[in-house]
Protein backbone atom coordinates (compact mmCIF):
# COMPACT_ATOMS: atom_id res chain seq x y z
CA UNK A 1 0.00 0.00 0.00
CA UNK A 2 1.21 3.41 -1.02
CA UNK A 3 -0.62 6.22 1.87
CA UNK A 4 -0.59 9.96 1.87
CA UNK A 5 -0.62 10.76 5.35
CA UNK A 6 -2.55 14.44 5.96
CA UNK A 7 -2.58 16.52 8.79
CA UNK A 8 -2.30 19.70 9.63
CA UNK A 9 -1.35 18.57 13.12
CA UNK A 10 1.57 17.15 12.34
CA UNK A 11 4.31 19.90 12.75
CA UNK A 12 2.08 21.66 15.47
CA UNK A 13 2.71 21.71 19.39
CA UNK A 14 -0.37 19.87 20.78
CA UNK A 15 -1.75 16.57 20.91
CA UNK A 16 -2.60 15.95 17.39
CA UNK A 17 1.14 16.18 16.30
CA UNK A 18 1.89 13.17 19.09
CA UNK A 19 -0.62 11.68 17.05
CA UNK A 20 -0.11 12.26 13.83
CA UNK A 21 3.82 11.61 14.25
CA UNK A 22 3.52 8.36 15.80
CA UNK A 23 1.02 7.03 13.47
CA UNK A 24 3.41 7.51 10.61
CA UNK A 25 6.59 6.41 12.82
CA UNK A 26 4.56 3.14 13.37
CA UNK A 27 2.75 2.96 9.36
CA UNK A 28 6.39 3.20 8.32
CA UNK A 29 7.08 -0.05 10.01
CA UNK A 30 4.02 -1.83 9.46
CA UNK A 31 4.24 -5.02 6.81
CA UNK A 32 1.33 -3.71 4.33
CA UNK A 33 2.50 -0.66 3.86
CA UNK A 34 5.47 0.02 1.62
CA UNK A 35 5.40 3.81 0.82
CA UNK A 36 4.30 6.71 3.36
CA UNK A 37 4.09 10.20 2.64
CA UNK A 38 3.43 12.64 5.15
CA UNK A 39 1.09 15.92 3.51
CA UNK A 40 1.94 18.93 3.84
CA UNK A 41 5.90 19.10 4.59
CA UNK A 42 6.18 22.29 6.43
CA UNK A 43 3.67 23.87 9.16
CA UNK A 44 0.63 24.57 7.66
CA UNK A 45 0.27 28.67 7.58
CA UNK A 46 -2.54 31.13 6.42
CA UNK A 47 -1.46 35.22 5.94
CA UNK A 48 -2.90 37.41 7.96
CA UNK A 49 -3.05 41.24 7.43
CA UNK A 50 -4.43 41.59 11.29
CA UNK A 51 -2.70 41.36 14.39
CA UNK A 52 -3.39 38.15 16.54
CA UNK A 53 -4.86 39.85 19.02
CA UNK A 54 -7.45 41.99 16.60
CA UNK A 55 -7.80 38.37 14.77
CA UNK A 56 -8.60 36.62 18.10
CA UNK A 57 -11.72 39.29 18.39
CA UNK A 58 -12.63 39.18 15.02
CA UNK A 59 -13.26 34.96 15.55
CA UNK A 60 -15.81 35.77 18.61
CA UNK A 61 -18.09 37.15 15.85
CA UNK A 62 -20.63 34.27 14.69
CA UNK A 63 -20.74 35.48 11.16
CA UNK A 64 -17.37 36.77 10.49
CA UNK A 65 -16.07 32.85 11.27
CA UNK A 66 -18.45 31.53 8.72
CA UNK A 67 -15.92 33.40 6.53
CA UNK A 68 -12.43 32.13 8.77
CA UNK A 69 -14.15 28.58 8.56
CA UNK A 70 -14.23 28.59 4.59
CA UNK A 71 -10.93 29.87 4.08
CA UNK A 72 -9.55 27.24 6.71
CA UNK A 73 -11.48 24.33 5.28
CA UNK A 74 -9.82 25.05 1.75
CA UNK A 75 -5.75 25.14 3.45
CA UNK A 76 -3.43 22.86 1.16
CA UNK A 77 -6.28 22.06 -0.85
CA UNK A 78 -4.48 22.43 -3.87
CA UNK A 79 -1.35 21.36 -3.37
CA UNK A 80 -3.00 17.92 -1.86
CA UNK A 81 -4.06 17.97 -5.44
CA UNK A 82 -0.70 18.17 -7.07
CA UNK A 83 1.03 15.57 -4.02
CA UNK A 84 -1.60 12.84 -5.47
CA UNK A 85 -0.51 13.14 -8.85
CA UNK A 86 2.95 13.35 -7.83
CA UNK A 87 2.76 9.78 -5.53
CA UNK A 88 -0.07 8.14 -6.70
CA UNK A 89 -0.98 6.75 -3.10
CA UNK A 90 -3.37 3.68 -2.79
CA UNK A 91 -5.43 5.85 0.15
CA UNK A 92 -5.69 8.88 1.86
CA UNK A 93 -5.96 9.05 5.40
CA UNK A 94 -6.76 12.61 6.70
CA UNK A 95 -6.43 13.94 10.20
CA UNK A 96 -9.51 16.26 10.00
CA UNK A 97 -9.85 19.24 11.81
CA UNK A 98 -11.54 22.21 9.64
CA UNK A 99 -11.07 20.50 6.30
CA UNK A 100 -13.44 17.54 6.32
CA UNK A 101 -15.33 19.63 3.40
CA UNK A 102 -11.90 17.91 1.34
CA UNK A 103 -13.24 14.44 1.97
CA UNK A 104 -15.84 15.37 -0.68
CA UNK A 105 -14.12 17.28 -2.56
CA UNK A 106 -11.19 14.62 -3.07
CA UNK A 107 -14.22 11.56 -3.50
CA UNK A 108 -15.25 13.74 -6.55
CA UNK A 109 -11.81 14.18 -7.79
CA UNK A 110 -10.20 10.57 -7.51
CA UNK A 111 -13.49 8.27 -7.41
CA UNK A 112 -11.37 5.36 -7.40
CA UNK A 113 -9.10 6.65 -4.26
CA UNK A 114 -9.70 5.60 -0.87
CA UNK A 115 -10.20 8.06 1.30
CA UNK A 116 -10.42 7.28 5.29
CA UNK A 117 -10.16 9.84 8.30
CA UNK A 118 -9.20 10.14 11.71
CA UNK A 119 -11.52 12.41 13.41
CA UNK A 120 -10.48 13.83 17.07
CA UNK A 121 -12.46 16.52 17.56
CA UNK A 122 -15.72 18.62 15.77
CA UNK A 123 -14.15 22.06 14.56
CA UNK A 124 -17.58 23.28 16.04
CA UNK A 125 -16.90 22.03 19.81
CA UNK A 126 -13.35 24.13 20.01
CA UNK A 127 -11.90 26.42 17.19
CA UNK A 128 -15.33 27.07 15.97
CA UNK A 129 -17.99 26.77 18.56
CA UNK A 130 -19.07 30.34 18.14
CA UNK A 131 -20.09 30.33 14.34
CA UNK A 132 -23.98 31.62 13.01
CA UNK A 133 -25.68 28.97 11.84
CA UNK A 134 -23.78 25.81 13.58
CA UNK A 135 -26.95 23.39 13.32
CA UNK A 136 -26.41 23.77 9.51
CA UNK A 137 -22.62 23.13 10.05
CA UNK A 138 -22.55 20.25 11.80
CA UNK A 139 -25.16 18.37 9.52
CA UNK A 140 -22.43 19.58 6.66
CA UNK A 141 -19.76 18.09 8.56
CA UNK A 142 -21.91 14.62 9.18
CA UNK A 143 -22.70 14.73 5.22
CA UNK A 144 -19.22 15.15 4.49
CA UNK A 145 -17.74 12.65 6.92
CA UNK A 146 -20.13 10.15 5.38
CA UNK A 147 -18.72 10.65 1.96
CA UNK A 148 -15.50 8.81 3.03
CA UNK A 149 -14.77 5.54 2.47
CA UNK A 150 -13.50 4.85 6.14
CA UNK A 151 -13.85 7.19 9.53
CA UNK A 152 -11.92 6.48 12.54
CA UNK A 153 -13.05 7.87 15.88
CA UNK A 154 -11.16 8.58 19.40
CA UNK A 155 -14.20 7.11 21.10
CA UNK A 156 -17.98 5.99 20.18
CA UNK A 157 -18.78 9.16 22.16
CA UNK A 158 -17.41 11.15 19.74
CA UNK A 159 -18.36 8.72 16.80
CA UNK A 160 -22.76 9.35 18.24
CA UNK A 161 -21.52 13.13 18.77
CA UNK A 162 -21.21 13.89 14.87
CA UNK A 163 -22.76 11.31 12.97
CA UNK A 164 -25.69 10.74 15.33
CA UNK A 165 -27.46 7.75 13.87
CA UNK A 166 -26.36 7.81 10.69
CA UNK A 167 -23.04 5.58 11.55
CA UNK A 168 -22.54 2.95 9.56
CA UNK A 169 -20.31 1.22 12.47
CA UNK A 170 -18.47 -1.04 8.88
CA UNK A 171 -17.45 2.53 7.79
CA UNK A 172 -17.05 4.35 10.96
CA UNK A 173 -15.24 2.55 13.63
CA UNK A 174 -13.33 3.18 17.68
CA UNK A 175 -9.85 3.07 17.55
CA UNK A 176 -8.78 4.85 20.63
CA UNK A 177 -5.36 6.48 21.20
CA UNK A 178 -2.01 4.97 22.56
CA UNK A 179 1.30 5.86 23.85
CA UNK A 180 4.80 4.54 22.91
CA UNK A 181 5.74 2.20 25.44
CA UNK A 182 9.41 2.75 24.63
CA UNK A 183 9.06 6.41 25.46
CA UNK A 184 6.70 5.76 28.52
CA UNK A 185 7.78 3.66 30.91
CA UNK A 186 8.76 2.79 34.90
CA UNK A 187 11.91 4.07 36.19
CA UNK A 188 13.57 2.48 39.00
CA UNK A 189 15.65 4.78 41.03
CA UNK A 190 12.76 7.51 42.11
CA UNK A 191 15.24 8.98 44.67
CA UNK A 192 18.07 10.16 41.63
CA UNK A 193 15.41 11.22 39.57
CA UNK A 194 14.02 13.94 42.03
CA UNK A 195 17.05 14.64 42.74
CA UNK A 196 17.76 15.81 39.01
CA UNK A 197 14.73 17.38 38.19
CA UNK A 198 14.40 19.44 41.64
CA UNK A 199 11.89 17.17 43.17
CA UNK A 200 11.97 17.53 46.93
CA UNK A 201 12.58 13.99 47.85
CA UNK A 202 9.91 14.48 51.45
CA UNK A 203 7.13 15.70 49.72
CA UNK A 204 4.02 13.90 48.17
CA UNK A 205 3.61 14.85 44.97
CA UNK A 206 -0.03 15.57 42.70
CA UNK A 207 1.37 16.33 38.81
CA UNK A 208 -0.24 17.32 35.82
CA UNK A 209 1.36 17.74 32.82
CA UNK A 210 -0.01 19.72 30.01
CA UNK A 211 -0.91 23.07 28.54
CA UNK A 212 -1.97 25.57 30.38
CA UNK A 213 -5.00 27.62 29.25
CA UNK A 214 -8.47 28.44 30.61
CA UNK A 215 -10.57 25.97 28.90
CA UNK A 216 -7.91 22.87 31.16
CA UNK A 217 -9.76 24.12 34.23
CA UNK A 218 -6.69 24.18 35.87
CA UNK A 219 -8.72 26.91 38.71
CA UNK A 220 -10.07 23.39 39.69
CA UNK A 221 -7.02 21.49 40.77
CA UNK A 222 -6.04 24.26 42.12
CA UNK A 223 -9.19 24.41 44.32
CA UNK A 224 -8.61 21.23 45.61
CA UNK A 225 -5.50 21.70 46.97
CA UNK A 226 -7.07 24.32 49.14
CA UNK A 227 -9.30 21.55 50.51
CA UNK A 228 -6.19 18.67 50.85
CA UNK A 229 -2.90 21.15 51.83
CA UNK A 230 -4.82 21.22 55.51
CA UNK A 231 -5.05 17.23 55.79
CA UNK A 232 -1.46 16.38 54.25
CA UNK A 233 0.65 19.52 54.39
CA UNK A 234 3.56 17.55 52.76
CA UNK A 235 1.56 17.44 49.38
CA UNK A 236 2.56 19.23 46.68
CA UNK A 237 0.60 20.20 43.40
CA UNK A 238 3.00 20.17 40.51
CA UNK A 239 2.05 21.43 37.28
CA UNK A 240 4.03 20.49 34.06
CA UNK A 241 3.41 22.94 31.26
CA UNK A 242 2.81 26.39 30.01
CA UNK A 243 0.23 28.30 27.84
CA UNK A 244 -1.77 31.36 27.69
CA UNK A 245 -3.50 30.82 30.62
CA UNK A 246 -0.39 30.69 32.56
CA UNK A 247 -0.94 34.45 33.65
CA UNK A 248 -4.14 34.06 35.91
CA UNK A 249 -2.92 30.72 36.54
CA UNK A 250 -0.39 32.16 38.83
CA UNK A 251 -2.49 34.87 39.94
CA UNK A 252 -4.98 32.52 41.39
CA UNK A 253 -2.39 30.72 43.11
CA UNK A 254 -0.85 33.87 45.21
CA UNK A 255 -4.33 35.37 46.07
CA UNK A 256 -5.31 31.78 47.45
CA UNK A 257 -1.92 32.01 48.95
CA UNK A 258 -0.54 28.84 47.79
CA UNK A 259 3.01 29.79 46.77
CA UNK A 260 4.10 27.28 48.62
CA UNK A 261 2.29 24.12 47.56
CA UNK A 262 1.49 24.83 43.90
CA UNK A 263 4.80 23.84 41.84
CA UNK A 264 5.32 25.14 38.01
CA UNK A 265 7.97 23.91 36.44
CA UNK A 266 6.60 25.35 32.84
CA UNK A 267 7.67 24.21 29.63
CA UNK A 268 10.27 21.14 29.28
CA UNK A 269 11.50 19.28 26.53
CA UNK A 270 9.02 16.52 25.42
CA UNK A 271 11.72 13.86 26.03
CA UNK A 272 11.73 14.72 29.47
CA UNK A 273 7.99 14.18 30.54
CA UNK A 274 8.99 10.39 31.08
CA UNK A 275 10.87 11.44 33.46
CA UNK A 276 8.52 14.29 35.53
CA UNK A 277 5.64 11.72 35.10
CA UNK A 278 7.94 9.14 37.12
CA UNK A 279 8.54 11.60 39.71
CA UNK A 280 4.47 11.74 40.12
CA UNK A 281 3.23 9.99 43.61
CA UNK A 282 -0.42 10.53 41.66
CA UNK A 283 -0.73 11.96 38.24
CA UNK A 284 -4.33 14.20 37.65
CA UNK A 285 -5.84 14.42 34.43
CA UNK A 286 -9.49 15.80 36.26
CA UNK A 287 -11.19 17.60 33.60
CA UNK A 288 -11.88 17.09 29.56
CA UNK A 289 -14.73 17.48 26.95
CA UNK A 290 -17.03 14.04 27.47
CA UNK A 291 -16.02 12.60 23.85
CA UNK A 292 -11.88 12.94 24.54
CA UNK A 293 -9.49 10.55 25.50
CA UNK A 294 -6.44 12.57 26.21
CA UNK A 295 -2.87 11.16 25.40
CA UNK A 296 -1.80 11.92 28.61
CA UNK A 297 -3.99 9.28 30.50
CA UNK A 298 -2.39 6.88 28.45
CA UNK A 299 1.57 8.28 28.84
CA UNK A 300 0.29 8.74 32.68
CA UNK A 301 -0.53 4.85 33.10
CA UNK A 302 2.18 3.50 30.72
CA UNK A 303 4.87 5.32 33.24
CA UNK A 304 3.36 3.11 36.31
CA UNK A 305 1.61 5.66 38.46
CA UNK A 306 -2.26 5.87 40.09
CA UNK A 307 -4.49 7.71 38.12
CA UNK A 308 -7.50 10.49 38.82
CA UNK A 309 -9.07 10.76 35.36
CA UNK A 310 -12.37 12.54 34.58
CA UNK A 311 -15.57 10.61 34.53
CA UNK A 312 -16.20 11.08 30.92
CA UNK A 313 -18.28 9.03 28.70
CA UNK A 314 -14.97 8.62 26.38
CA UNK A 315 -12.40 7.30 29.16
CA UNK A 316 -15.11 5.29 30.66
CA UNK A 317 -14.99 3.56 27.48
CA UNK A 318 -11.19 2.29 28.32
CA UNK A 319 -10.79 2.91 31.84
CA UNK A 320 -12.10 1.27 34.71
CA UNK A 321 -13.30 3.26 37.92
CA UNK A 322 -11.51 1.60 40.66
CA UNK A 323 -9.45 -0.45 38.92
CA UNK A 324 -7.39 1.42 35.94
CA UNK A 325 -7.93 4.38 38.24
CA UNK A 326 -10.08 6.41 40.25
CA UNK A 327 -12.57 8.76 38.38
CA UNK A 328 -13.59 12.09 39.63
CA UNK A 329 -16.38 14.69 38.82
CA UNK A 330 -14.07 17.32 38.19
CA UNK A 331 -14.90 19.56 41.56
CA UNK A 332 -12.35 20.65 44.02
CA UNK A 333 -14.30 18.65 46.40
CA UNK A 334 -14.32 15.16 44.84
CA UNK A 335 -10.44 15.47 43.81
CA UNK A 336 -9.43 16.52 47.26
CA UNK A 337 -11.51 13.22 48.49
CA UNK A 338 -9.63 11.02 45.64
CA UNK A 339 -6.34 12.02 46.19
CA UNK A 340 -7.57 11.71 49.81
CA UNK A 341 -8.37 8.05 49.31
CA UNK A 342 -5.36 7.30 47.42
CA UNK A 343 -2.47 9.22 49.94
CA UNK A 344 -4.07 6.96 52.84
CA UNK A 345 -3.94 3.80 51.01
CA UNK A 346 -1.02 3.12 49.22
CA UNK A 347 -1.84 -0.82 48.94
CA UNK A 348 -4.83 0.83 46.28
CA UNK A 349 -2.11 3.33 45.17
CA UNK A 350 0.07 0.34 44.42
CA UNK A 351 -3.12 -1.75 42.90
CA UNK A 352 -4.35 0.81 40.63
CA UNK A 353 -1.25 1.84 39.01
CA UNK A 354 -0.26 -1.57 38.07
CA UNK A 355 -3.91 -2.54 37.12
CA UNK A 356 -3.22 0.66 34.64
CA UNK A 357 0.36 0.66 33.52
CA UNK A 358 -0.69 -3.29 32.52
CA UNK A 359 -4.02 -2.26 30.97
CA UNK A 360 -2.90 0.25 28.76
CA UNK A 361 0.51 -1.25 27.68
CA UNK A 362 -0.98 -4.32 26.96
CA UNK A 363 -3.91 -2.99 24.32
CA UNK A 364 -3.22 1.18 23.77
CA UNK A 365 0.37 1.11 21.98
CA UNK A 366 0.24 3.15 19.06
CA UNK A 367 0.93 0.18 16.98
CA UNK A 368 -2.00 -1.63 17.62
CA UNK A 369 -3.54 1.73 17.17
CA UNK A 370 -1.91 2.10 13.31
CA UNK A 371 -2.42 -1.76 13.01
CA UNK A 372 -6.00 -1.69 12.45
CA UNK A 373 -6.72 1.57 10.89
CA UNK A 374 -3.56 0.00 8.16
CA UNK A 375 -5.49 -3.60 7.80
CA UNK A 376 -9.20 -2.13 7.48
CA UNK A 377 -7.81 0.09 4.96
CA UNK A 378 -6.54 -2.77 3.53
CA UNK A 379 -9.29 -4.59 3.39
CA UNK A 380 -11.34 -1.89 2.14
CA UNK A 381 -8.80 -1.37 -0.53
CA UNK A 382 -9.13 -5.23 -1.48
CA UNK A 383 -12.68 -4.79 -2.08
CA UNK A 384 -12.37 -1.60 -4.34
CA UNK A 385 -10.27 -3.48 -6.26
CA UNK A 386 -12.21 -6.95 -6.38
Amino acid sequence: MKLLYYSTAYFASHGGSLQSVNFVEAARKHKKVHDVRVYPKKPSTLNHAVSSGLRAFLRRIPLLQILFFFRRSKLNYNGLLEEIEDFGPNAVLIQTDSTFLQVKWLKSNFPELIVATIVNASPFDEPFKNIACISWFRRLERKSLLKADMNFFISESLRAHILKSEADEKKSLVVFNGVDIEKFYPIEDKSSLRNELGYDSGYFYLGYVGTVDIHKRLDILVRAMVNFKDFVPQARLVIVGDGPGMPPFIEQIRKLELEAWVQVKGWVNHSTINKHINCFDIAIHHFAQGYMNPLKLFEYHAVGVPVIAPKIPAVQEFITDEEHALLTDGTPEDIADKVKRLYEDPVMRSKIAKSGRDHIRKQFTWERHTDIIINKIQNRLGDAVK
